[in-house]
């Protein structure tokens, strides 16, 4: 993992998900202006297949809402099932992007403010 956490609990928004003081799943997000981006949902393995990940994705597009901003994008490297996954949740691939021995894959969905 070379992620800089240090730097990211300053300045990017966390979520947890917690059953019975138990953390089950969280969503990290940043406020980009005009997107939402979707930097990291992780739901530990015992928890997994429960539709939490969903339920957090489902979070992040009401935090866009909320910010009146209009898009949510994710990037990660090219693992089909998280593709499909957020393929079925309405996320469209917006492009690819080789990264060293990588490849990056672009996704976002638009989101339509509450009452329109």
């Amino acid at each position: 993992m070379t992620a800089d956490y240090d730097t990211a609990v300053r300045q990017h928004r966390f979520d947890l998900l917690l059953n019975d003081c138990v953390l089950v799943a969280l969503i990290e997000t940043v406020d980009e202006g005009e997107q939402l981006l979707v930097e990291n949902v992780a739901v530990a393995p015992r928890f997994q297949g429960q539709g939490f990940g969903r339920m957090l994705l489902a979070h992040a597009e009401q935090i866009a809402r909320d910010l009146g901003i209009g898009r949510v994008r994710y990037t990660n490297e090219r693992f089909t099932e998280n593709i499909r996954i957020y393929e079925r949740l309405g996320y469209a691939i917006d492009r690819e992007e080789n990264v060293g021995a990588a490849v990056a894959v672009h996704m976002s969905k638009a989101v339509v403010a509450d009452g329109l």
